[in-house]
């Protein structure tokens, strides 16, 4: 991903306390990863972070609209996001421990950390909001399109 740096929160010497870091995600973010369905979008993250001893708890709120292509006739279809989550961050000294599945509240970084890349969890907790069926409302959808389709199923 291009700009990787622009979505790493700086962990190693936080001060207790509450920490914000605003992120704007537009369509470089989206480009960034791979196979996106997400052509394009515009939204603002806001990632809270309060250290504790032993954990970061964040507090991640995501708001805007994304593009991404109807399901039934392929044209752009906007999509509102509203996300927000309460992950744990949790220290490890063994770094395969990162990899192995858990809890979707609970993130993985080693002890020894300097910066924790927020990019993907923004990425996925966008993606997993979106609707499983992303249509145009009724009458909205690609006359074109849906004309083809109506074809095909009478053959």
């Amino acid at each position: 991903m291009k700009n990787k740096r622009l979505y790493n929160i700086v962990i190693n010497g936080l001060p207790a306390g509450i920490h914000t870091y605003p992120f704007e995600l537009d369509d470089a973010f989206f480009a960034g990863f791979e196979g996106s369905e997400i052509q394009y979008g515009r939204l603002q993250a806001e990632v809270n972070v309060e250290k504790q001893r032993d954990f970061l708890q964040l507090g991640v709120h995501i708001a805007g609209n994304v593009t991404a292509p109807c399901d039934r006739c392929l044209d752009d279809l906007q999509l509102p996001v509203q996300f927000h989550a309460t992950p744990i961050v949790k220290f490890t000294d063994n770094q395969t421990a990162r990899s192995l599945p858990g809890e979707d509240d609970i993130l993985w970084a080693t002890a020894g950390d300097n910066e924790l890349d927020i990019a993907p969890y923004l990425y996925e907790s966008i993606v997993l909001s979106l609707p499983l069926r992303r249509i145009h409302p009724d009458g909205q959808c690609n006359r074109e399109m849906t004309d083809r389709l109506k074809q095909m199923n009478s053959e």
